[in-house]
This record gives C-alpha cells, sequence and structure tokens, in this order.
C-alpha cells in the first residue's frame, strides 16, 4: 500500500510542477499577445502621426512661402500703381505742354501770315514803282543829304523786312521742333502707361492665382492639423485609462498589500529613477506646427537606451502595458494614495501584483512610443488621479 501511494506521489509531484509552470507561463504569453497588439496598433499611430506631422510641415512651409510670395506681387502692383499714377500725371503734363506748343505755332503761324502780307504788299508796291520809282524818290529830295536819308530809310525797311520775315521763319521751326519733341515724349508715355498697365493685370491676375492657392493650402492644412489633433486625443485617451486603473486601484477592486513608507514624507528627496536630466518639464507646452497647447503629466529624463530605470520608492506593480504615447510602461502604487508611472522603457523587469523595493530595477530606458525614437524615460508621480510636478519630489532635480 505504502508502496503504491509512494508510486503515485512520485508521478503527482511532476505533473503539478509542469501545471506550475505552465500557469505562469500561460499569463506571460496573454501579457505578450496583448503587448504585441498594443505594439502594432501603436506603429500604426505613430506611422500616421509621423506622416500627418510631416505633410502638416509641408504645407505649412508651402503656405508661407506662397504666403511671401503673393506679399511681394501685392507690394508690386502696389510700386507699379504708384508708378501709373506717375505716368498719368506726367502724360498729363505733356498734353499740356502739347497743347501750348500747337497753340503757339498756331500764333507765329498768325504772324508770319501777316508779316508775309505786308512783305508782299510793300513787294508789290515797289515793283508797281519799279527802278525808276525808287530813282523818283531819290531825286525828287531837295538836297543831296535828304536823297541819302530816304536811302537810308529805304535799306533800313529792307533790311527790317528781311529780319522779321527770318525771325518768323526761326520761330516756326522752333515750335514746330518743341511739337515734335512734345508729341514723341507723348507718345512714349502712352506706350509706357500700355506697358505698365499690362503688367498691373498680370499681376493681379496672379495674385488672384496665389490668394486661392493660398486658400487651398490652409484648407489643407487645417485638414493635417485636425489628423493630428485626432492623433492626440488617441494618446491622451492613454492618459484616461491609466486614470481608470488608478480609480479601480483606489476603489480596492485591484487592492494588494502595501509596505510601510510615508510617501509624503519624502518629497524633494526622492531617488532619481534614471540618471540624465530633464528635457521636457512637467505642465502646459504649446506645439509648434499646430500651435496649439497640452498639458505633460510628468518629465521626460534625456538618458541613453539601456540605461536601468529603478523605482523612486517601495510598491506594488499595478499595470505593466503599451498605451500610444507611453510606449510600454509600469505604473505602481505607493502608500498614501500615490502612484509612479515609468515610460518608453524597451524592458520590462517587473510583473502586475510584484511588490517592488525601493532601487528595485524595472526595467530599461527606450524609445517606445515615442514618434521621433530618441530614448528617454517618461516619468509622472500622481496623488491619486491628480498629476504632481516630479521635480518638486525628486532629489537634486535641476
Amino acid at each position: 500500500m505504502l508502496r503504491m501511494e509512494a508510486k503515485r506521489m512520485r508521478i503527482l509531484v511532476p505533473v503539478l510542477m509542469i501545471l506550475a509552470i505552465a500557469s505562469p507561463l500561460a499569463g506571460q504569453t496573454d501579457l505578450q499577445e496583448a503587448l504585441a497588439a498594443e505594439r502594432a496598433a501603436l506603429d500604426s499611430l505613430k506611422a500616421r502621426l509621423e506622416a500627418d506631422r510631416e505633410q502638416l510641415k509641408q504645407a505649412k512651409s508651402r503656405q508661407k512661402a506662397v504666403s511671401q510670395d503673393l506679399e511681394r506681387k501685392e507690394r508690386d502692383i502696389v510700386r507699379i500703381r504708384g508708378e501709373l499714377r506717375g505716368l498719368t500725371r506726367r502724360q498729363g503734363n505733356l498734353a499740356k505742354r502739347l497743347g501750348t506748343a500747337q497753340r503757339e505755332l498756331v500764333r507765329v503761324d498768325a504772324r508770319r501770315k501777316v508779316r508775309e502780307l505786308e512783305l508782299s504788299r510793300r513787294m508789290r508796291e515797289m515793283y508797281k514803282l519799279g527802278r525808276r520809282g525808287t530813282l523818283r524818290i531819290l531825286f525828287s529830295a531837295g538836297s543831296f543829304t535828304e536823297a541819302f536819308r530816304r536811302l537810308r530809310y529805304l535799306s533800313r525797311v529792307a533790311a527790317q523786312d528781311r529780319r522779321d520775315f527770318e525771325a518768323i521763319q526761326q520761330d516756326r521751326k522752333r515750335v514746330s521742333g518743341v511739337l515734335r519733341l512734345q508729341a514723341v515724349r507723348h507718345e512714349r508715355q502712352k506706350a509706357l502707361l500700355s506697358v505698365k498697365r499690362r503688367t498691373e493685370d498680370r499681376l493681379a491676375v496672379r495674385v488672384r492665382r496665389r490668394e486661392a492657392e493660398l486658400r487651398r493650402l490652409r484648407r489643407d492644412a487645417d485638414a493635417r492639423a485636425e489628423a493630428v489633433r485626432k492623433t492626440q486625443a488617441a494618446m491622451a485617451a492613454s492618459s484616461e485609462r491609466i486614470g481608470r486603473i488608478i480609480q479601480e486601484t483606489r476603489d480596492g477592486r485591484q487592492h494588494t498589500a502595501l509596505p510601510p513608507f510615508d510617501f509624503s514624507s519624502h518629497r524633494g528627496r526622492l531617488p532619481r529613477p534614471a540618471p540624465g536630466g530633464v528635457v521636457v518639464h512637467f505642465g502646459r507646452h504649446q506645439d509648434p506646427d499646430l500651435k496649439t497647447w497640452t498639458f505633460n503629466r510628468g518629465i521626460n529624463i534625456a538618458a541613453p537606451a539601456g540605461i536601468e530605470v529603478r523605482a523612486v520608492a517601495p510598491g506594488t506593480v499595478v499595470l505593466v502595458d503599451w498605451y500610444p504615447g507611453y510606449g510600454q510602461f509600469v505604473l505602481m502604487r505607493h502608500p498614501g494614495g500615490y502612484y509612479t508611472l515609468y515610460g518608453h522603457l524597451s524592458e520590462v523587469h517587473v510583473v502586475p501584483k510584484q511588490p517592488v523595493i525601493q532601487a528595485a530595477v524595472l526595467g530599461t530606458v527606450g524609445s517606445t512610443g515615442r514618434i521621433d525614437g530618441i530614448p528617454q524615460l517618461h516619468f509622472q508621480i500622481m496623488r491619486g488621479e491628480e498629476p504632481i510636478n516630479p521635480a518638486l519630489w525628486l532629489s537634486g532635480s535641476p
């Protein structure tokens, strides 16, 4: 009987050992499958967010280039319109001077005609008198002095007539030259004015096209920005899920006994979870592309990939998971209703419900959940569901 009982025990013990080993392995397989599913979803989300951000960046760059080109064209239109106003004024002045020259030419022609009539009349009279008539005028004088005076008078009259006629001819040439010059300038101004107006019309057409392109680019940028906002909203949902898990632990649905530790008395004295400087601080930050504000619930510590991440206080692991925006992370519960979160981990060395002592290794620094692929540790401290600034709690925080 004892031999049979011993035989059964020899068979049962290996079976129980296999079951004991298989049970956690099955749970671990389920966790790995869940993490793989979360990882695939996050990779897809990262790729979409990266593509949306790149397209948004290109749209913003194109929009800026078009805006600058539109501004240049509008300045060109303003300049050309100013030149057109100046040309119009100069053309008006030329038209006035042209009119003045034309009227002066009419007056010169009138004077010339009067002088020509007077000269013609005297020439006819001299012709009628003939050479004998001239001699008669000279010899009819009472003395030689009188005859000489008459001859000098006739010479002066003839010379004056000649000078008057030449002066009138010179005036006419001068006025005709001015008239031709003013006419040429007037035509040139008209041609230049026409060219400037055509240039303004072409620029106006280009401006309208650019304005239409700018409106299209703005619509495209708005669409890209909306896509980025939706992705950011998906990441914000991760924070809400963590909050719900914390609420569940506070309600006792995942209650686990905690080691004795006065968390609140260690403000400013908690050890740093990883070496490195803070590159993203706690609080509000503005997105450089969207110009929207987001709230960072913790701090980001720059550290090389593979550096160990340690618990800042004793507690219990609540959750090991992979969420958008956090990547692979560990959530711990501490005495006094405090929680800490360690995100972007490349490796995790703990499991849910595992008690952890202070400075225990939770995992290693990585870049999971980060779009830029830069290794960092995202670290949060929460009192209940409310995030508090970790920099105020860590020793030696910059």
